[in-house]
């Protein structure tokens, strides 16, 4: 099933568009933001890639992509030290995500992805989604996971009915 491209006849925003999910997002005058961060506008779950990776700022008409995480953001193929005004075509690497920079029509399939609005969850680092979880701290980060039962508790219990079975048995 394909996605028709929601881009009125006059629009003249511009858009990365997220090639391996046929996905845009509309940069208009406002940021944009590229990383692992679960607040991020483009949401990227790779360990190559920073929380807060890069940004896509609207300057003075053009759009200026700022590298912001340690890890390198690329533009053809070229490693991006300082920001970087964006052309027509242009390709940002973001670890191994490809992002097509337009300012033109929206190809047909591609889906455009409306920012959502931003919580006031979003701050609090309990919820912020993980890209690697540890196992023991896995239940610790996810405040909307249902509690558990801690292992050494199990294991007492199973310890005291073993005992039991055992003084009753002989």
């Amino acid at each position: 099933m394909a996605f028709m491209a929601l881009q009125a006849p006059g629009d003249d925003s511009a858009h990365l568009i997220y090639e391996f999910e046929r996905r845009a997002y509309p940069v208009r005058n406002s940021l944009l933001t590229i990383g692992r961060d679960a607040a991020s506008h483009i949401l990227i779950r790779e360990p190559a890639v920073s929380r807060n990776h890069a940004e896509l700022r609207s300057e003075d008409g053009k759009f200026v992509l700022h590298p912001c995480g340690v890890n390198p953001t690329t533009v053809n193929g070229m490693s991006l030290a300082e920001p970087r005004c964006l052309a027509e075509g242009d390709k940002v690497e973001v670890g191994s995500a490809v992002l097509t920079f337009t300012t033109k029509r929206l190809p047909l399939g591609v889906a455009v992805i409306e920012p959502a609005g931003a919580s006031k969850r979003e701050k609090d680092i309990s919820t912020r989604r993980n890209t690697i979880k540890h196992p023991i701290l896995a239940g610790d980060l996810d405040p909307d996971s249902p509690r558990k039962v801690p292992t050494n508790v199990i294991v007492i219990a199973v310890l005291v009915i073993a005992v039991i079975l055992y003084l009753l048995g002989r």
